[in-house]
């Protein structure tokens, strides 16, 4: 009679540790449940800061591109205005030339 109420207290016993760790383990389902939904949503934040870098790196590289054709264009500026001036000079040279040759042709014609 002993031995069946230490069998039954202790088959109680082992029945509520049995629900106690059935209880445990579905929490801790649960909880792993939560972290895969929690995974997925920070992946998805990561995926998204990923494609957002990768427009700012874009950007900085249109940038980059966009301030050295601005320079390339302000160096071809200066050349523009540098072979301008030298056009104006060589044009006022070509007119002196032109002028001094006209007086010598001139001066020749009247002296025959």
């Amino acid at each position: 009679m002993e031995i069946d109420r230490k069998d039954l207290e202790h088959d109680e016993s082992l029945t509520r540790l049995n629900s106690k760790h059935q209880n445990e383990i579905s929490d801790l389902n649960y909880h792993i449940q939560e972290l895969e939904i929690n995974k997925k949503e920070l992946q998805n934040q990561i995926n998204l800061l990923k494609a957002k870098q990768s427009d700012v790196d874009s950007i900085e590289e249109l940038r980059t591109s966009v301030d050295q054709l601005k320079s390339r264009l302000e160096q071809e500026e200066r050349k523009c205005e540098a072979l301008t001036d030298e056009n104006e000079r060589l044009k006022d040279d070509l007119i002196y030339v032109s002028s001094f040759l006209l007086l010598s042709l001139i001066f020749v014609v009247m002296n025959f």
